[in-house]
């Protein structure tokens, strides 16, 4: 069967730039929730609580901002020279980063006042539905985050059992994600190879329509006119010439 070119691919892979700005949408309102829950929550008052909504908040407002940043900045990319549009892959790599990044230190800091992992396995799911990876370039990305995610559960939860438990939890999360990313490529490649396939045939229907033209005004031995071509342009001659009223000839 006939399969995408590299540069058809290559053009999938760039299609993750509103994505960007997608999370940057999705991001600025988990912020101005989670805020209001930040400050609303009714937890005892304690070092723990206030360091955890302090880190919370200020996490938070750095998200966003890096976000506004990068979404402005691809969009200012995408309209310069070939050359500044390449700094447009490195822009949509930093925000695939800071995006699992966020995610893996917002885990970390809710290991303070409880065990859940629950912003981590939204990241994962959400960034291998929203970007087009590669399945190399996802393994990579998702191997990654699951180390720095190992990493940061132990700096910040102190309970052994309850580490393990969110280090499992936290590898299911990081194959899910690449699961979907896994879903979301296939997809692309296949609805990619269908319209290659489309094209492809839709050519060999055009030459073999422009032959069978040819066939049927032409002799398939001389390549002259035949007799019907030529009586029918004989004819489109003489009724030029009397509406004209000028002189023909053969």
């Amino acid at each position: 069967s006939t399969k995408p070119g590299p540069g058809r691919l290559r053009r999938i892979g760039r299609s993750s730039s509103p994505s960007i700005v997608c999370v940057g949408a999705t991001s600025r309102r988990y912020d101005s929730a989670q805020g209001s829950v930040v400050f609303r929550s009714n937890l005892p008052a304690s070092a723990t609580v206030a360091r955890w909504k302090e880190a919370v908040v200020v996490v938070h407002l750095g998200m966003a901002a890096n976000l506004l940043i990068v979404s402005a900045m691809i969009w200012w990319a995408r309209r310069q020279a070939p050359h500044v549009r390449a700094f447009q892959g490195v822009l949509e790599a930093w925000g695939l980063i800071s995006a699992l990044g966020f995610t893996i230190v917002v885990a970390s800091i809710d290991q303070w006042i409880s065990a859940r992992i629950t912003p981590f396995l939204i990241g994962c799911v959400l960034v291998g539905s929203l970007f087009l990876l590669r399945p190399q370039r996802a393994a990579l990305l998702y191997g990654c985050a699951f180390a720095g995610y190992a990493w940061a559960m132990g700096l910040t939860q102190g309970d052994d059992v309850r580490l393990l438990s969110n280090r499992v939890d936290g590898l299911i999360a990081a194959a899910l994600g690449f699961m979907v990313s896994l879903m979301i490529w296939r997809k692309h490649v296949l609805k990619e190879t269908l319209v290659s396939e489309l094209q492809v045939t839709r050519m060999a229907l055009q030459e073999r329509s422009t032959e069978l033209q040819s066939m049927a005004v032409r002799d398939t031995l001389t390549g002259l006119w035949n007799r019907a071509e030529i009586m029918r342009l004989a004819q489109r001659e003489l009724t030029r010439a009397q509406r004209h009223g000028g002189e023909t000839c053969f």
